[in-house]
């Protein structure tokens, strides 16, 4: 999976629309996003979570938190996320619960929660796959082959839970990197090799 556009208005600590082209970043897979405290660091990394599961990407956040505390009752909250997989783009609209001015008349409404899932065609264009949140969670989490939980640990590992990675038991710790670091392949080159080891042993020892 490939993060290619991050688009968010009136989003935690960024109160105007942001977009982040991640294609400039190219072909690296390993990337940081860095800065000083307060950046908005974290924002970034709750949007994609957001965007793709309907979480922020630690645990202390919920969606309330979501919306822009700078943002005026005018601004609207939403994440749009646009990712690659296996040569197919996707993508993804959510906006969180939040109070919208009433059409008519005066006064707010509140709006629900929202999601909508499309995958792009042949000829550039977006196809509405899913706009039940549920249906779209269940899509994301299907292509991807990861929940939310293995999500953090193994595509993006947010500030504050590095610390939680590292002080994982030896097994478990062993199984994150191996699968960010795509070292599996080294690991049964290593048991194979054990096994003929084995064999031989025995094979000299029948000989003795």
């Amino acid at each position: 999976m490939r993060v290619l556009k991050l688009e968010m208005n009136a989003f935690g600590s960024y109160r105007k629309r942001q977009v982040i082209d991640f294609t400039e970043l190219e072909e690296e897979s390993i990337f940081l996003i860095t800065g000083p405290t307060g950046a908005g660091k974290t924002t970034i990394f709750d949007a994609i979570c957001y965007g793709l599961y309907g979480k922020a990407s630690g645990s202390e956040r919920d969606q309330e938190a979501f919306r822009s505390h700078f943002s005026s009752a005018d601004d609207y909250t939403y994440v749009q996320l646009t990712f690659s997989l296996k040569g197919k783009d996707y993508k993804i609209e959510r906006s969180p619960k939040q109070w919208k001015k009433k059409t008519r008349g005066e006064g707010y409404t509140e709006e629900p929660a929202s999601a909508a899932f499309y995958t792009q065609t042949h000829d550039q264009s977006w196809n509405l796959e899913a706009t039940k949140i549920n249906e779209v969670n269940e899509a994301i989490e299907h292509l991807i082959g990861l929940d939310y939980e293995q999500f953090k640990k193994m595509i993006m590992i947010p500030q504050g839970e590095f610390r939680k990675l590292i002080s994982e038991n030896s097994r478990e710790r062993e199984e994150v990197l191996q699968k960010i670091f795509h070292t599996s392949f080294y690991r049964k080159i290593t048991e194979r090799l054990k096994e003929q080891s084995t064999a031989l042993k025995n094979d000299i020892q029948l000989l003795e």
